[in-house]
This record gives C-alpha cells, sequence and structure tokens, in this order.
C-alpha cells in the first residue's frame, strides 16, 4: 500500500525539519563558535570561562544534530510506510517551539529566535501519522 497524501505531506515535512536540524547544528558549531570565542577573547573572558561555553556550545550543537536525526530517521520512516514515535517526535518539536519563544522574547524579540519556533511547528504534522501504511494505530 501507498502511504496517503496527507500523512505523506507530514512526512515530506518533517524530514526537510530534520534535515535543517541537522544542518543548522553545524552551522552553530562551524559558523558561529569562532565568532563568538573572538568576541569573548576580545572582552578579555578568562580562558578557562571561554572553554566552559566552549564545551556547552558544542553540546548544543550535537544535541542538535541528534534532534534533527531522529526527526529525519522518524520522516523516512513514516515515508516508507512505517509508524512514528510520536512521543519523541513531540518532544523535538514542542522542544525548538519553546525554546525558540522564550529565546525571542528573552532576547527583546529578536526575529532569529522564531526560526527554532517554525522548525518546531514543521515537526508536528509527523504527529497525525497513527501507524504503518494503511494509517492503522
Amino acid at each position: 500500500m501507498s502511504v496517503p497524501a496527507d500523512k505523506r505531506a507530514g512526512a515530506i515535512l518533517g524530514a526537510v525539519a530534520g534535515a535543517f536540524m541537522v544542518a543548522s547544528a553545524f552551522t552553530h558549531g562551524l559558523g558561529g563558535w569562532p565568532g563568538l570565542r573572538a568576541s569573548l577573547a576580545r572582552a578579555g573572558v578568562e580562558p578557562a570561562h571561554v572553554q566552559t561555553l566552549c564545551v556547552g556550545w558544542w553540546f548544543g550543537s550535537a544535541a542538535m544534530a541528534a534532534m534533527g536525526i531522529i526527526v529525519l530517521l522518524q520522516a523516512l520512516g513514516a515515508l516508507r510506510g512505517a509508524p512514528v514515535n510520536r512521543a519523541t517526535v513531540a518532544v523535538v518539536g514542542l522542544t525548538y517551539i519553546a525554546f525558540g519563544a522564550w529565546a525571542f522574547l528573552y532576547r527583546d524579540m529578536n526575529p532569529f529566535f522564531l526560526m527554532f519556533v517554525a522548525t518546531g511547528l514543521l515537526v508536528l504534522p509527523l504527529l497525525r501519522i497513527r501507524g504503518g501504511k494503511d494509517g492503522s494505530p
């Protein structure tokens, strides 16, 4: 059996979100950290503090990549008719939405953080996919 069109669209959106999460994790780590490190050095932040921030920054990048891979694998499985682990997908999507909303408000409504909200929203259509190819629970 083929995957119903509405579920296929949700799986494709999920795959796009997962791929974006993985790509942004690399951008976060490889593109964001060098600039922040340079700014911290110019500000005279002690090297031990910079190293501590580095560890947290790279853990954030790794977590973003891991969540993206989880979503991507769930979406690709759904496209093949496999059931979606809805609890896992919900945690990832809602985490992105909650973090994005909090960061948006915390950082003086900086629209950059709405990217996290949008990414989390792209994950949520995967929650409509309950079962296998026939849509059974």
